[in-house]
């Protein structure tokens, strides 16, 4: 029997015509624009107005300050780990009111370096899921410790001390009072406060004088809206009045959280009352209420105090 040779091996090699070459990567878009387009998102997921203009003061921030490092307005590439570790270290070494030179305050706090870097980890995040980058390029930036220290919550007698000082027969004081209650009681921040509007008072009765449902509830003497900043001076100007010198308008959230967590809440419930993306964020006002029982119990142990 003839054996036939092989047949030699056929390797199908296409021809490239002008559709098949291998096309370029796409110009990544500019910063700018992918920091518009997320908080697009942030709106459309109903974030709260103080998150939609922190976010937006930060990636501000930091896209300037990649422009003035690169001499020109910044694409997607320059988002790197590098770049935010850049960034971080230059807001270390600025003063806390870059818009107030007169104004003294020293550095920007810990916690605001880690409000920092946690909006820019979150934003890179974004690019990620969205296929703007291949990876998620700031996972593994570090953030910037917050010293637990750096947050005394007022105790049950401070608030008491506070509320006690304000005169019910004058309206700056009974005004004053309801927003302080207000902002106690439900751990808002002071851009929502200043965001109320009478029909969003729930009351079994409308009391008389409140006004139309679209006017602001809480007001100047002069009768305009009260805006975020007027409501953090009003509290700070109570700091003589009730002897509390570390008293601010965040302070009083913090104090909300903290007493929330121990009179019983938890924290996910907390997480969605104050608003928070992230239970890492929260979970700071567990170590918090948890170092006070602590502390409380080591004062008051009976063993102890033999």
């Amino acid at each position: 029997m003839q054996r036939t040779a092989p047949r030699p091996l056929e390797l199908a090699i296409p021809i490239l015509g002008p559709m098949h070459m291998p096309q370029s990567p796409l110009p990544s878009p500019p910063l700018a624009d992918l920091a518009e387009s997320y908080l697009l998102h942030l709106q459309a997921s109903r974030r709260s107005p103080g998150t939609l203009t922190m976010y937006t003061r930060i990636l501000g921030r930091f896209e300037r300050f990649l422009a003035g490092q690169l001499g020109r307005p910044p694409t997607g590439d320059a988002l790197t780990r590098d770049a935010a570790r850049r960034y971080l270290v230059h807001l270390q070494q600025q003063p806390r009111y870059v818009d107030m030179p007169d104004r003294r305050g020293g550095r920007l706090a810990p916690a605001t370096l880690n409000q920092h870097a946690r909006a820019l980890r979150a934003f890179a995040r974004w690019l990620w899921d969205e296929g703007f980058t291949a990876e998620h390029r700031l996972e593994r930036l570090r953030l910037p410790k917050v010293p637990l220290s750096d947050i005394e919550p007022l105790t049950p007698a401070e608030v008491e001390r506070l509320l006690a000082v304000f005169d019910p027969r004058k309206a700056y004081d009974r005004r004053t009072a309801a927003m302080v209650a207000l902002l106690v009681d439900t751990g808002m921040r002071t851009g929502e406060l200043s965001a109320l509007r009478t029909r969003d008072v729930n009351l079994h009765h409308r009391p008389p004088g409140l006004g139309q449902a679209s006017d602001p509830l809480f007001v100047t003497t002069s009768g305009r809206a009260l805006n975020p900043n007027q409501v953090g001076h009003i509290v700070r100007r109570l700091r003589r009045r009730s002897g509390i010198p570390r008293l601010y308008a965040h302070l009083l959230r913090h104090t909300f959280a903290v007493h929330f967590l121990r009179n019983g809440g938890n924290p996910l419930t907390l997480q969605r009352l104050l608003g928070h993306a992230s239970l890492a964020t929260t979970n700071r006002y567990v170590t918090l209420a948890t170092g006070d029982l602590v502390a409380a119990h080591r004062q008051s142990s009976p063993l102890d105090n033999l």
